[in-house]
């Protein structure tokens, strides 16, 4: 009797699971008025780079940049940071620094201005927009416009690099520029652990992954709590991580003090946070894996709860505009570059951040979360929209 109640749950929970819940959580449609479809998001050639909006107006996207983005890829790994050399007429890197391009060429300084170091990852790197249209540059002109200081901002962004190592670049700036007054770290994407989370740490948990894979791809009940198990094991392994990062900055905040250099933490936005997205910045929602927005949500909200003011959130720089700012999950174009520049020199400066916008964008990305993890299932994980080339 009692198995024979077991298997009854066990199929009504099938039936459940396979027939209802995909209904029931949905993505809310977004209308777009150019009506673009995914492939835009593919880039497999120039006209579809030149046609996408983050480039569109622009008129940026042609052959020749697109070439120079394929190209400069390439060098951007080259190890050490200090051989990292691109040139190009578009994206040019001298000694692991892209160039910083000022609107007067004329206003050059000299080394006794004040230095201003942009450290990051491939987002504050910027090689999907020219040097003149980078954050830092975008931050070089609202100086130039808004203060009577002498300032040079540098952009040390280096691809896929993660904020718990950016003190490896510290000799590299601090030998170079005798009076550097700010640095500012701008990370998020890259420091959330999720993808260490996600994989098996032993080889019974492995083993234990590769059945649990073959019953989802029978059983829908199987593979959501497949995914419910592996989103629990990505949260904790994100939360630990992002503790240890914080820990790291409380080191570096200590360095820079006793050396009376301004430091700050911005927390970058994402996607899964914009409170409007576009039609197509709900296709990459849509498309991304749970596990992905699961790690980035729990390392989010301990880098915000956790860091008692140290880091200064940003999350909802893109929140009240429904254009298309995103071309992947966290990179952005020019007028997101534009905007990302305008935010740092707000923080830099003490502007006040709203901590009513920042967890409104908190919340977003937690729904976004939580609609990924009931709909999806464990075997369409990796269906996510990726570039052709490579964008780090």
């Amino acid at each position: 009797m009692l198995c024979f109640l077991l298997f009854a749950v066990l199929l009504f929970l099938e039936i459940w699971f396979r027939f209802r819940i995909r209904d029931r959580y949905k993505f809310k449609v977004v209308k777009d008025s150019r009506q673009l479809d995914d492939s835009f998001y593919l880039f497999e050639n120039s006209r579809q780079m030149e046609n996408h909006p983050a480039y569109l107006k622009y008129e940026l996207g042609d052959k020749n940049f697109f070439d120079e983005l394929q190209a400069s890829h390439k060098l951007v790994h080259v190890s050490p940071v200090a051989s990292r050399n691109v040139e190009s007429a578009s994206i040019n890197i001298v000694n692991g620094e892209r160039t910083t391009k000022r609107p007067n060429p004329e206003k050059q300084v000299d080394e006794a201005c004040d230095h201003w170091i942009l450290l990051g990852g491939s987002t504050v790197l910027c090689l999907e927009v020219p040097d003149s249209m980078t954050s830092s540059s975008c931050i070089q002109a609202i100086v130039d416009r808004s203060s009577n200081r002498a300032v040079q901002v540098h952009n040390f962004g280096q691809a896929g690099f993660k904020a718990s190592k950016v003190n490896q670049l510290f000799p590299l700036f601090l030998s170079q520029y005798k009076t550097v007054t700010n640095v500012i770290i701008y990370f998020g994407v890259n420091d959330a652990g999720w993808i260490a989370g996600s994989r098996p740490s032993n080889r019974l948990i492995y083993l234990g992954d590769l059945v649990l894979d073959v019953l989802s791809v029978v059983s829908r009940f199987v593979a959501f709590l497949t995914l419910k198990m592996r989103s629990r094991r990505v949260r904790k392994a994100s939360t630990k991580y992002a503790k240890r990062t914080i820990k790291k900055f409380l080191d570096y905040k200590d360095y820079f003090e006793t050396r009376q250099i301004q430091i700050d933490f911005i927390l970058q936005p994402n996607v899964f946070c914009k409170s409007n997205p576009s039609k197509l910045e709900l296709s990459l929602i849509k498309s991304a894996e749970p596990l992905r927005i699961a790690g980035l949500y729990a390392a989010y909200d301990t880098y915000l709860s956790l860091s008692d003011g140290l880091i200064t959130p940003a999350i909802d720089t893109f929140s009240d505009l429904d254009q298309t700012i995103f071309i992947d999950w966290c990179h952005v174009g020019v007028e997101g570059n534009s905007i990302i520049g305008q935010k740092i020199w707000g923080i830099v400066n003490g502007f006040s951040v709203s901590e009513e916008k920042t967890c409104t964008a908190m919340n977003v990305m937690k729904n976004n979360r939580d609609i990924a993890l009931r709909s999806r299932n464990i075997f369409k994980n990796k269906d996510e929209i990726a570039y052709n080339y490579p964008l780090y």
